[in-house]
Formats: structure tokens, C-alpha cells, sequence
């Protein structure tokens, strides 16, 4: 069964929405947007460059950004899937970039 939250409008009418249990989160919506933003080499490249004002990132080597494994065994040795990670070359090592 659905939940409903009931509202008046002005003209005093009752208005109902329903929201199906099943369905995620506002927030879980979200997260398929910004993997599939994230996901390109061309934006992150974009947004370094363009909100992270520090003299490292004109030392980035972009050409090598790549994107790898988020997967991961977690403490109590469940499978997990992070975020969107990236590596990318600074100098002489590879820097781990994501969230």
C-alpha cells in the first residue's frame, strides 16, 4: 500500500499524492545523474580546472585521466560499489581522484 500525504489547496479542495514505497529516495534519483555527468573524462577535467583555483591542477596530465574500479570488499566483506573513481598523473605518480 502506498503512502499518502493529504493537502488543502486554497480553495479548500483536498489534494492527494500517493508515493509508492518501493521507489527510492529523492536523493537516490539524483545519484544516476551525477554518475552519468561524472562519468565523462571531459567534465571532470572541466571542473578542476574551472572551481579547484590551485597551482597543481595546471600540473595535471588530463591526457592521461582514466577511470577505474570502484568496487571494493568492505570490512565485513560485503561486495560494495562506490562512487565515480578517476586517476590521473601528477608529476612522476598517479593521483586517485573521486567520491
Amino acid at each position: 500500500m502506498a503512502d499518502e500525504d493529504t493537502r488543502a489547496d486554497r480553495s479548500g479542495e483536498v489534494l492527494r499524492a500517493t508515493r509508492n514505497p518501493t521507489s527510492p529516495p529523492p536523493a537516490a534519483d539524483h545519484d544516476h545523474g551525477y554518475k552519468l555527468l561524472f562519468g565523462h573524462a571531459e567534465m571532470v577535467r572541466d571542473l578542476l580546472v574551472g572551481f579547484v583555483d590551485e597551482p597543481w591542477v595546471k600540473e595535471l596530465r588530463f591526457d592521461t585521466l582514466q577511470r577505474v574500479s570502484a568496487s571494493y570488499v568492505s570490512d565485513d566483506l560485503r561486495d560494495r560499489e562506490g562512487d565515480l573513481v578517476w586517476r590521473v598523473r601528477f608529476q612522476d605518480r598517479w593521483w586517485g581522484l573521486g567520491g
